[in-house]
């Protein structure tokens, strides 16, 4: 069995930032549930794919992902967000779809032309959009995927960021912090860095 959830470096990094500059009570993070049933779905795919005619214990194995799962959202302090069931909701990405608007995309196949890509996406746009919206927030969207940038054009409180470097850079503008606040911080919640400069 899988021992525990692993995330991206630039997801620790951005955990850790927030936490040494104390800012998790008005900073979250968070993930969309589409994202972790899409994670769940590919761990139990390949734990059927390599455990096939050796084990059938495959409701024990989806126990075990919930558990961890728990766990690791437990433990970073995450916010587990949850797309809108309503009508206008689904209203509103039937209409982007139809339109082909990002990011919803356009690609070939079978001689056909499908404009309805991309639907895991743009549900998880519009539920950034919503979140933003009914929390009066501003929201960072860590990802590489150019379609969300242009989803979110002319909307002021959302942003885009590639990775951690950006997001931490972007959040310095929005909170006013200067680098001498980070390495303050940083010097504060880092005891190895304390010694190190101690020892020199």
């Amino acid at each position: 069995y899988l021992a525990e959830i692993n995330s991206s470096k630039d997801f620790y990094e951005i955990r850790n930032f927030i936490v040494e500059n104390k800012f998790s009570k008005s900073i979250h993070i968070c993930i969309s549930d589409i994202s972790i049933r899409e994670y769940k779905k590919h761990l139990i795919e390949n734990y059927k794919k390599y455990t096939q005619g050796f084990s059938d214990d495959i409701e024990e194995y989806e126990k075990h992902i919930t558990y961890i799962f728990n766990e690791f959202i437990s433990h970073n302090d995450c916010e587990i967000i949850s797309y809108p069931k309503d009508i206008d909701f689904f209203s509103n990405l039937v209409d982007k779809a139809i339109e082909k608007i990002s990011p919803f995309v356009s690609i070939g196949g079978n001689g056909k032309q499908y404009k309805d890509a991309g639907f895991k996406d743009a549900v998880i746009g519009e539920t950034i959009l919503r979140y933003s919206k009914n929390n009066n927030c501003k929201c960072i969207l860590v990802s590489e995927d150019n379609d969300y940038g242009r989803a979110f054009t002319g909307n002021d409180d959302i942003y885009i960021c590639k990775d951690s470097k950006e997001v931490k850079e972007r959040l310095n503008n929005l909170l006013g912090l200067s680098d001498i606040d980070v390495v303050k911080n940083k010097f504060i919640n880092d005891h190895y860095l304390q010694e190190t400069i101690i020892v020199l």
